[in-house]
């Protein structure tokens, strides 16, 4: 078939169902023809597919629903230490309705504003048990914090959620 020449929708099919010893040679690729035959092949295939699922009145599945979760804080602390502070923070994750999501992770943030702009620094994460508990500790050299930030990232089952904890600056008391 001289380049550029197009196949029909039955020469592909005819090409395709061929052993390979048996097919005839592919068009010269030099110059594009063979991507745009393939191209117009492998098209026409999706649509039949497509023509087969519709025909047949399957319905594609819905998608998986997500849930909602919160965190929520039962006990925090901050502790002088060297230059900066050590902090912990205790609480749980659970969905909408309440329910502990286990298994997953909790990160904390230290974060501080520098202009119009907060930035954030991960600092330690934790990770839920079968009651959706989690203990993050982490540790940050300069002592003064906007902020403490957990956050759950968020997966396929669960949206993202974050919860802040405002701090006044800290000083250790030696300074």
């Amino acid at each position: 078939m001289p380049l550029g020449e197009r196949w029909t929708l039955e020469q592909e099919k005819k090409w395709w169902s061929a052993p390979s010893k048996e097919r005839p040679p592919e068009p010269d690729r030099k110059g594009g023809g063979t991507a745009v035959i393939v191209g117009i092949g492998a098209a026409a295939g999706i649509l039949a597919l497509l023509g087969i699922a519709a025909a047949s009145g399957a319905k594609p599945s819905p998608p998986p629903t997500k849930r909602q979760t919160s965190i929520t804080i039962t006990d925090w602390s901050s502790t002088p230490y060297d230059a900066g502070f050590n902090y912990s923070v205790q609480g749980f994750l659970k969905d909408e309705n309440g329910a502990p999501v286990k298994g997953r992770t909790i990160w904390l943030y230290y974060c501080h504003r520098v202009g119009f702009i907060l930035h954030c620094l991960s600092i330690g994460t934790g990770t839920t048990d079968s009651s959706g508990r989690f203990s993050v500790n982490g540790f940050h050299y300069i002592p003064i914090a906007l902020l403490l930030k957990l956050k759950f990232e968020g997966d396929t089952s669960y949206y993202a959620t974050e919860y802040d904890i405002e701090l006044l600056a800290e000083f250790p008391t030696y300074w």
